[in-house]
């Protein structure tokens, strides 16, 4: 919460006390206006009944001008020019006071001196007027939580009030210099007019310009606090613009989150394929591990007989063997294949010459008497 806001409400908080203590301010004032007639009539229970109300109205005052004390002093300087507030408070302490005041003096003038010219009315009318600007005093404070226009109309009025007041002030002061001869009835009166003048002159104008000064406090709070909520609601459009913009840069990998997010999906699903054939291979490797462990912790089954060491001569292959095999080998194949060649390709060649029917077989160029003489004799 803002610290301008915290202001607003204790001054709201304080105008709200100021106004409950005006209003019994008003009560007292409207119990006081109905004094004379009593008098008149010498009604002495609702003489005493009005005096004890006017008493217990002026302790109510004081009560919650101690309230207000104690509520500005516990938020300390947050409220600001708030001995505006506490004059106020005190100011209107002191006009029930005079209230209570008047109202003694006022039961303790005789009956017949206040029936002289009439006094019994105009002190009715005078104090009705008393009633008539406290009232407007109070929907002065009222009106500083609602209307700003209509306090200053107000404002206004009471100055005519005021005016009336004086008029009425001068007629019954002369009156009374004139019609009444008793010395001590005549101060009576006198103090009883000059204080009911008081009222509205001194601390009912003072409570006036200090109502109007805590307005003006309090709507120059109000201002400064618009003004703040003002800025913060730019930056607030210029933190949504930007997130507009970001929004609008954002969209197009948005569009494509769906298809990335199956992606991921799948890959989540291989990540846990691999992660399952991880964790066999690790247990593979452990027992492996343990299985090594083991065997090199374990007795050698194996003894070693001789030392191994590097022979003179390979064993294999025997080459006189091997040369001596190949020789007998090559000279048997050789003549076989010479033996096998000569007796193939010289018959067919002398079969071919013989029964060959357009050349016949003249003579035979080899050294084959044999077979010279077999084909003569064939040919005989």
């Amino acid at each position: 919460m803002y610290s301008g806001e915290l202001e607003v409400q204790a001054k709201r908080k304080a105008l709200a006390v100021l106004q409950d203590e005006i209003n019994r301010i008003l009560n007292a004032g409207r119990v006081l206006s109905t004094l004379p007639k009593m008098l008149v009539k010498k009604d002495k229970a609702g003489i005493k009944t009005a005096l004890e109300q006017i008493a217990s109205i002026e302790d109510e005052v004081e009560n919650l001008r101690r309230k207000i004390t104690r509520d500005v002093a516990d938020v300390g300087g947050l409220i600001l020019n708030r001995d505006n507030i506490l004059n106020t408070a005190y100011t209107m302490d002191e006009i029930s006071g005079y209230i209570t005041g008047i109202s003694f003096k006022l039961s303790n003038i005789k009956v017949s001196t206040i029936k002289t010219s009439n006094l019994d009315k105009d002190l009715t009318e005078l104090i009705e007027l008393v009633v008539d600007e406290i009232y407007k005093l109070n929907e002065i404070i009222r009106s500083l939580n609602v209307d700003s226009t209509k306090a200053v109309e107000l404002a206004q009025e009471t100055q005519k009030i005021e005016r009336d007041i004086d008029t009425k002030y001068r007629t019954m002061s002369i009156t009374a210099l004139n019609d009444i001869s008793d010395t001590k009835e005549l101060l009576l009166m006198k103090d009883v007019i000059e204080a009911i003048e008081e009222i509205l002159q001194e601390k009912g104008t003072q409570l006036q310009g200090q109502t109007n000064k805590t307005r003006n406090e309090f709507y120059e709070t109000i201002r400064l606090k618009i003004g703040q909520i003002e800025s913060d609601l730019a930056g607030v459009r210029a933190g949504m613009e930007t997130k507009q913009a970001t929004v609008k840069r954002l969209q197009p990998i948005m569009q494509e989150l769906p298809s990335k997010m199956q992606k991921a999906y799948q890959l989540q699903r291989e990540q846990m394929v691999l992660e399952g054939q991880y964790k066999a291979l690790n247990e593979k490797l452990v027992q492996a591990t343990v299985s090594m462990t083991t065997a090199q912790s374990a007795p050698s089954a194996i003894r070693i007989v001789d030392q191994a060491y590097a022979p003179d001569k390979p064993a294999w292959p025997n080459t006189k063997l091997m040369l001596l095999v190949a020789m007998f080998f090559g000279v048997v194949l050789g003549v076989i294949c010479a033996l096998g060649l000569d007796l193939i390709f010289v018959r067919v060649n002398r079969y071919k010459l013989y029964n060959h029917k357009q050349y016949q077989l003249f003579a035979v160029l080899e050294n084959d008497e044999a077979f010279v003489d077999n084909v003569y004799q064939l040919k005989k």
